[in-house]
This record gives structure tokens, sequence and C-alpha cells, in this order.
């Protein structure tokens, strides 16, 4: 859903653009969060527009993440965040 200009910062330098798996924006507009073939979920600024954008890193996982999404609700009073 997220492609173009805008996310062409996702992919580490030297990438065959087949690494990462999925992409998407919060509802806000302010973050991306990508999910990669090395088991990582990365979370990046929005417009992430350089290659090798700076982003936080989040391990965990044995193999590829396929997908990742944001939640479309804001959290707030009585909800549980996972």
């Amino acid at each position: 859903r997220v492609l173009g200009f805008p996310v062409m910062g996702v992919w580490a330098p030297g990438s065959d653009g087949t690494d990462v798996n999925a992409v998407d924006r919060s509802a806000d507009g302010r973050y991306l969060v990508t999910a990669d073939d090395y088991g990582t979920v990365k979370l990046l600024a929005y417009p992430a527009v350089v290659e090798g954008s700076g982003h936080r890193t989040y391990l965990g996982h044995a193999s590829f993440v396929c997908n990742v999404r944001f939640s479309p609700d804001p959290p707030g009073p009585g909800r549980l965040d996972h």
C-alpha cells in the first residue's frame, strides 16, 4: 500500500529490493514500519527518502517477517496496546 519516492529509504544500501516484505504508514502519517527477510521490524520517520534512512530495529523473530501493520486505532485509556 505504501510505495514510491516517500519510502525509498526503507531499503538498506546494497539491497536487491526483495528484502523488505511489507511497509505500512501510521494513521497520523508520521511513521513507517517495515518487515524484512532478516527477522526484523524497523520503525522509521515518514517520509524516508534517503537510502538506508535512520531507524529503530526490533529483533526477536527467528525467520522472515512477512507482514506488519499499525493499528488503525490510537492508544487511549482502557485500551491494551500490543
